[in-house]
């Protein structure tokens, strides 16, 4: 059970599992918590989300359709259109972050062993031509893509 909260400030019960309203207009408002940020808030019954998880702003609602949270989350990675691993980036201040906030795990794994941010000009070449084995010793880090497309010559002229 449930609290209507009327316009007058008055309570009355409400049973969302039985599907019975007692003595309610569809312009009241019931009190939910938000199941993301616990917030108390107010919301029409008419619009109420009868056994799923009631939020309290589009933000919250965000929250529930992308990241952690979210049903469908695996784990902040995912495989691009062109073959290679994107992963969720916590750190705002990467130079060259998705619009989603996402990084090229390769990219990201060169950093490490590096110890500093990648230049944007820095290509990283996966040697056994496996975009999805990032492992440092796969990896080859050229100074630009002159030298990078030079390598891929010379392979290809052996």
């Amino acid at each position: 059970m449930s609290q209507l909260v009327y316009n007058d400030g008055s309570h009355k019960q409400f049973d969302f599992y039985q599907g019975i309203i007692y003595n309610v207009v569809m312009s009241r408002y019931i009190k939910i918590n938000c199941s993301v940020c616990g917030k108390a808030t107010k919301q029409q019954i008419a619009r109420a989300n009868v056994g799923k998880r009631a939020v309290c702003s589009r933000k919250c609602q965000n929250v529930l359709i992308t990241g952690e949270k979210s049903k469908r989350w695996k784990g902040g990675k995912r495989i691009d259109n062109r073959g290679y691993i994107l992963v969720k980036d916590y750190q705002k201040d990467r130079p060259y972050n998705t619009c989603r906030g996402e990084v090229l795990e390769h990219r990201l794994v060169m950093e490490k062993h590096l110890g500093r941010y990648l230049k944007s000009s820095e290509i990283v070449h996966h040697i056994d031509e496996n975009r999805q084995n990032n492992n440092i010793y796969n990896l080859m880090l050229f100074k630009n893509n002159t030298e990078h497309l030079k390598y891929h010559r010379e392979l290809k002229n052996k």
